[in-house]
């Protein structure tokens, strides 16, 4: 079996630890047969790396790296080994030590003449102090860092230079020329092929538009960064930027999408189990949850993370999650527990202005700390060397042991190395080759589900400009004061929209009906509006015949335009009405009247041609009709006639529309709308909307 798990370390070392659920126990079963010092010492190394850097598990791993090192003299092994200790125990929140390893890196390095050593031991340096608040320092370092790394042609390192000094200046608002060393740094990534570093670029980079208010930038490079992060597989990157991306469209008032993305970030940190970013989204999501007027959901949220955040003892998120915690309290008109709430969250804000002052005194005593440990350091390893010796000595008599049962064994051994390399090479092939299919798989998803996310996201966004163009609620009741508007769109964007236009004592208003619905639909939809603006405000047009006419030009002159030849247009209902003088004119939509206490409607009729290409067009007929108190008319768009529904699925049909509307008439404007939708839906059932829907109803007021 020895030879078997000697035959898995070369492998590992060939292919590299692929980051697998197997790839800890692997590790330990190479350690547990490893015979030779120096493979065993980057074998701890690599399971420390492979322990996530844990300081439980990874204390002993790098005690034992370390004495090894030193007893076989390997030296390189000794520099990792305090590197790896200065990683891990900052990840613990003890940066003076980390410091203090790092500088004992950089002394072996150093005594070797090892300059690319030195200066990634400055670098970790750097990055310490830069936590610790002493920015200053830290550039400075960072740029004796770069000149050593550009010196001897180490791109990686030239690029992780840029990338902290970008951030650094961008913390002392210097964010132009952050963005300068951002996109030198991105250059490099690009030529190294290391992705990874480049998305963290992105993600950079986004941040400082999104702070200099240039959203748009912010977007492209938050989602070019949630790319690359799903391409290397970077679970904890992914969920990273998907929090950014929340960010950006909270920003942007777009809670739905917020909420969206938050629930993807949150959904990552928990099946990693990321207590501190955990906390963090519970929180956010809690926020998020009280400015969609939804108070006790908010509650929920934020009291979770307010529990994680007093056992991770993060002050910053306590106060967060109380302020949200006593708005929602507020929201649900419990003043006692929002007071509460309030008062704790006082108490908690003045602690951290508490801490902030210590924070200054505890820097000032760092140098003092910092010698004391170095000293402590010196005895330890003194200590250290004794152990050693009597370690050395010992191992040397139990070597001398085992040569001899060895010897026994290595015939055995050979034939066993040959099988097992075999069997070996197989397994690890069939694992690599599924993990890559699995891999394979998740990306897909993960892009797949993006992109629909983007689709939709760019949906929506058309959906605002679109609700631009429609009129709203309080001009139509200003110019139709006795009036309905009824309008479901097929999908989120939709192909007919409602108009209207007031000119001097008159008012123009109309359904429309473009080809298609969603977001073709809704393209033509805004062309078409585009031409009746136009033909009212810029040719001076009342009368809806000429007002069509010239629209029908309009628009054919702008499909024109294009290569290929465009046959969408819109068919319509145009109204003109001036007291209780009405007058209409149609492109295959009709306008129908119910005069006070008849029992049939009068119908107005279109012409049967479409607003844009029509073999032999004809002028548009405007009719002109005189109209009594109590009087109401319809103008609407074919998707509710044409809508399938019922016990039998049939077309709902215009005669059963017309039944309809005189069975509302003793109702009032309001009532009818009520009525006639939810005939619709019940009509509908479970069945699909065919079709956008428009229905307008005015009442000549009395």
């Amino acid at each position: 079996m020895k030879v078997f798990y000697s035959t898995l370390f070369v492998l590992f070392q060939l292919f590299g630890n692929a980051q697998n659920p197997y790839e800890v126990d692997s590790l330990k079963k190479v350690l547990e047969t490893q015979a030779n010092d120096t493979n065993r010492v980057n074998t701890l190394l690599n399971l420390v790396m492979a322990e996530q850097y844990i300081w439980g598990k990874s204390e002993h791993l790098l005690n034992e790296s370390l004495l090894l090192s030193r007893k076989i003299g390997f030296w390189i092994g000794e520099a990792k080994t305090f590197q790896q200790y200065a990683y891990t125990i900052n990840k613990i929140n003890e940066p003076i030590k980390a410091l203090n390893y790092y500088d004992s890196a950089y002394v072996v390095y150093k005594n070797h003449h090892d300059e690319l050593g030195m200066a990634k031991a400055k670098y970790g340096k750097a990055s310490i102090l830069d936590k610790l608040g002493n920015i200053e320092m830290s550039f400075q370092i960072y740029i004796e860092c770069l000149q050593l790394f550009e010196r001897l042609n180490y791109q990686s390192g030239v690029g992780s230079c840029y990338i902290n000094m970008g951030n650094i200046l961008h913390s002392k608002g210097e964010t132009e020329k952050a963005m300068s060393y951002m996109h030198q740094s991105v250059a490099i990534q690009k030529s190294e092929g290391n992705l990874k570093s480049e998305g963290i670029c992105y993600s950079n980079l986004g941040n400082h538009h999104k702070s200099l208010g240039n959203m748009d930038s912010a977007l492209y490079y938050f989602r070019e960064a949630l790319r690359i992060k799903v391409v290397t597989y970077d679970i904890r990157g992914i969920a990273a930027a998907y929090n950014r991306l929340g960010y950006y469209w909270e920003s942007q008032g777009r809670l739905d999408s917020t909420s969206y993305y938050y629930d993807k970030a949150l959904n990552i940190f928990l099946d990693v189990q990321e207590n501190d970013k955990i906390s963090m989204m519970r929180i956010e999501i809690g926020e998020l949850l009280l400015q969609q007027g939804k108070p006790s959901q908010a509650l929920t949220s934020c009291k979770e993370g307010l529990k994680m955040g007093e056992e991770l003892l993060y002050l910053d998120r306590q106060i967060e999650a109380c302020f949200c915690i006593a708005k929602a309290y507020s929201e649900l008109n419990k003043s006692k527990l929002a007071m509460e709430y309030f008062l704790r969250y006082d108490l908690l804000k003045d602690s951290l202005l508490n801490d902030d002052k210590k924070e200054s005194m505890t820097k000032n005593q760092m140098a003092y700390e910092f010698e004391k440990q170095l000293y402590a350091d010196s005895i330890k390893r003194s200590k250290e060397n004794e152990i050693f010796n009597l370690k050395i000595e010992q191992e040397r008599k139990d070597n001398e042991q085992q040569i001899a049962q060895q010897s026994n064994l290595a015939i055995l051994g050979g034939i066993g190395f040959l099988l097992m390399i075999g069997l070996a090479i197989v397994l690890f092939k069939s694992n690599r080759q599924k993990q890559k299919s699995n891999n394979e798989i998740r990306l897909q998803k993960m892009l797949v589900e993006e992109k629909n996310q983007e689709i939709l996201d760019s949906i929506n966004y058309a959906k605002r400009i679109q609700s631009a163009i429609l009129p709203n609620s309080k001009l139509v009741k200003e110019y139709l004061q006795d009036s309905f508007v009824m309008y479901i769109p097929k999908d989120i964007v939709a192909g007919d929209f409602y108009w209207m236009e007031p000119v001097n004592n008159l008012v123009l208003f109309a359904a429309a009906d473009c080809t298609g619905h969603g977001v073709p639909g809704a393209m033509v939809s805004v062309v078409c509006n585009n031409g009746l603006n136009r033909a009212v405000r810029e040719y001076g047009l009342t009368d809806p015949g000429e007002i069509l006419d010239k629209t029908r030009e309009l628009v054919i002159a702008e499909f024109d335009k294009a290569e290929e030849d465009v046959k969408d247009g819109m068919d319509i209902a145009l109204c003109s009405l001036q007291g209780n003088t009405l007058k209409f004119a149609g492109a295959h939509n009709p306008l129908w009247i119910v005069r006070k206490g008849a029992t049939e409607i009068e119908e107005l009729k279109p012409n049967k041609e479409p607003i844009g290409n029509f073999d032999n067009p004809t002028p548009f007929l405007t009719h002109q009709i005189e109209l009594a108190e109590g009087d109401a008319f319809y103008i609407f768009s074919d998707g509710f006639s044409d809508q399938f529904g019922g016990d039998k699925g049939k077309k709902f049909k215009s005669s059963k529309f017309k039944d309809l509307l005189l069975s509302v008439q003793d109702k009032t404007i309001a009532q009818q709308k009520i009525v006639i939708t939810d005939a619709f839906e019940n009509w509908k059932g479970t069945l699909e909307q065919l079709d956008d829907v428009c229905v307008i109803g005015v009442r000549i007021p009395h």
